[in-house]
């Protein structure tokens, strides 16, 4: 059985670090009492300083905690921390992240005491650090800082799923109320085998398919099945269902996980764009998650009525999530409401040095692995926003993107034409339009001789 603990309120707060801040002794009781979201700042609404929230904080967690059975262990997860931080534990470093936009988790172990009261320091650093995306250059957006999203502690089997993917496949012989569902998953921890896998999609309270499979060890952890009777995903009828996963060992189970997804299919062509075989125009906006006064930091209702707002005011169909991985939030309320969404990893025209390339790459693996089920997102967005071209790094980018998900194309923006057509679908800026030409320039202009 996974737990979920919120750690979003009760913190202490001070825009400062020393090292006494580490100390057993130390009393932080006088700082701040804040809860996250929280930004380490509030701006103004406008003329604001985009230096005025460079610096670094430290914010103060005491928390108590039972002891675990001993097939179980602990995890804390930050959902969003800007931009760099490192974190002590009763005064002892347990881990640090670079890079604002992506989850992280940290174990915690020998460090933890059970049943007393822990200290949780968290040191975030906001300033713009060169190697880390999106800085080093000249950034049109600003990385507001502070544990800017929620944070949780997970109490997880020793051994279990790290990762379950839902891939939905249609074969050209099936009717448009069934669908092939694949899946496949990861596990972490202590291998165990045989491993029974039992498989329930669900619709609400109703039962839609079940079955029963055993993998031995070496086997490929992965399955499939036909799915009759479904409703196709679509901005129209954006219909959602759950599949659940249970592993079992020696008659036990020691890990479930229930993921939601839509049952839909997606495909760029030189036609355009359809889903679920259907030609649909895209019309689209960009989002940032920025906010007057606090900056990004925006609990889920804010996030949930930005999708809204996109969806139901506006009238657009599709969003670019401008220039990074978004809210867990937002991209759940789009499979909601039927808003696509085009997802890429954090940057904005600049590609650093090896130390930031090798970042973007794992902000790419996270952003896949962690968004993966969504019905809403169509296309992996594998390159820094209007960056030049990189043979090597974009290869690259684009072979994990289709290793990790063969069921989306990728795609990535530029702003000059006659790029390299690397990904899936050549996504281009187009600024051409002064109000007295032709509003779009032409495929064979900007691609050349790709299109």
């Amino acid at each position: 059985m996974r737990i979920r603990r919120s750690l979003n309120f009760n913190w202490r707060f001070t825009p400062d670090y020393r090292d006494a801040y580490l100390k057993p002794d130390f009393d932080p009781a006088n700082f701040e009492s804040v809860m996250l979201p929280h930004s380490l700042i509030e701006l103004p609404f406008n003329y604001i300083n985009d230096e005025a929230h460079q610096f670094v904080g430290t914010y103060f967690l005491d928390f108590t905690i039972d002891k675990p059975e001993k097939s179980q262990m602990m995890l804390l997860r930050f959902y969003g921390v800007m931009n760099t931080c490192t974190v002590y534990l009763n005064g002892k470093e347990i881990g640090s992240h670079k890079g604002g936009y992506t989850p992280f988790d940290l174990v915690l172990e020998d460090d933890l005491v059970l049943d007393q009261t822990n200290r949780l320091v968290v040191v975030v650093d906001g300033r713009e650090t060169a190697n880390v995306p999106p800085f080093g250059g000249v950034v049109d957006y600003l990385g507001h800082s502070g544990i800017y999203r929620e944070a949780e502690l997970q109490i997880i089997p020793k051994t279990h799923i790290r990762h379950l993917r839902i891939k939905p496949f249609e074969p050209s012989s099936l009717m448009e109320s069934q669908i092939v569902i694949n899946y496949e998953f990861d596990l972490d921890g202590p291998l165990l085998f045989p491993l029974e896998a039992k498989v329930v999609v669900s619709d609400q309270d109703k039962t839609l398919h079940q079955e029963s499979s055993v993998f031995k060890n070496g086997d490929q952890l992965a399955g499939g099945f036909l799915l009759d009777d479904i409703c196709r995903w679509s901005p129209e009828s954006p219909k959602l269902y759950h599949l659940e996963l249970s592993l079992s060992h020696d008659g036990k189970i020691i890990d479930s996980v229930k993921e939601r997804f839509g049952c839909r299919t997606v495909k760029f062509t030189p036609e355009g764009f359809t889903i679920n075989n259907r030609r649909l125009k895209l019309i689209g906006l960009n989002r940032h998650q920025s906010y007057p006064y606090v900056g990004y930091a925006m609990p889920k209702r804010m996030q949930e009525l930005d999708a809204e707002i996109l969806r139901n005011e506006l009238g657009v169909n599709i969003v670019r999530t401008s220039h990074y991985m978004q809210s867990d939030h937002f991209i759940a309320r789009a499979d909601e409401l039927g808003l696509l969404v085009f997802e890429e990893i954090p940057g904005w025209q600049h590609l650093g040095d090896e130390e930031f390339k090798t970042l973007s790459l794992a902000n790419l693996k996270t952003m896949i692995n962690h968004h993966f089920n969504h019905p809403s997102i169509i296309m992996w967005g594998v390159r820094i926003n209007e960056s030049q071209d990189d043979n090597t790094f974009y290869l690259e980018t684009n072979r994990i993107a289709r290793e990790l998900d063969e069921t989306r194309p990728t795609g990535g923006v530029r702003n000059f034409a006659g790029s390299e057509l690397l990904e899936d679908v050549y996504t281009y800026n187009d600024f051409t339009h002064t109000g007295a030409n032709q509003a779009l320039a032409s495929p064979s202009s900007v691609a050349k001789a790709l299109v």
